[in-house]
């Protein structure tokens, strides 16, 4: 509802004829970059971007849209051991996860055909944003993993390899 009432905002502007495909797909998020959800300062110290930034090569425009992507080894190992949860709609979330994550690498995945070929998607802009959803995802995940440890033994061999394989020591956001 929101995305037609601003549309009807917008319908003036360049967004109401619709954005170049390239535009739209122009912040697509870079393949190896989600590599940065495990590793917080993949493309430099996020506290001083400034001086110790050296992503350039992988977003031609500058900073991408979203500086960072990081997730953290605690979390990816909670939602691994989310997904043997069978009472959790797992397949449900893995097959949107890899939509948000097909959105996310836009160019990278030839999106710029597909929003061609569609006068609906050409107002939409910033394909990184799609990293929010596998935010949620993981969240969500996350917390099926905590319940499903609280629940029972077996699942906390589970997170022990799931930590130990991820490097778990003790997360903390960067910066």
């Amino acid at each position: 509802p929101v995305i037609f009432f601003l549309g009807g905002l917008a319908r003036s502007g360049e967004r109401g004829t619709g954005f170049h495909p390239t535009v739209v797909t122009a912040h697509s998020v870079h393949p190896f970059t989600f590599l940065q959800a495990l590793v917080g300062n993949l493309y430099g110290e996020l506290p001083d971007l400034v001086n110790r930034w050296w992503g350039v090569r992988f977003f031609p425009l500058g900073f991408p849209y979203v500086l960072s992507l990081y997730l953290g080894a605690t979390a990816l190992a909670l939602a691994l051991v989310g997904l043997t949860d069978r009472r959790f709609p797992r397949w449900l979330l893995l097959l949107l996860g890899a939509l948000a994550a097909w959105v996310c690498l836009g160019h990278f995945a030839g999106l710029d055909e597909l929003v061609a070929l569609s006068p609906w998607l050409r107002i939409l802009r910033f394909p990184s944003k799609a990293f929010f959803t596998l935010h949620l995802l993981v969240a969500l995940l996350a917390a099926a993993g905590l319940d499903r440890l609280a629940g029972a033994p077996g699942p906390w061999r589970a997170a022990l390899g799931s930590g130990l394989g991820l490097g778990l020591r003790g997360d903390s956001p960067p910066g």
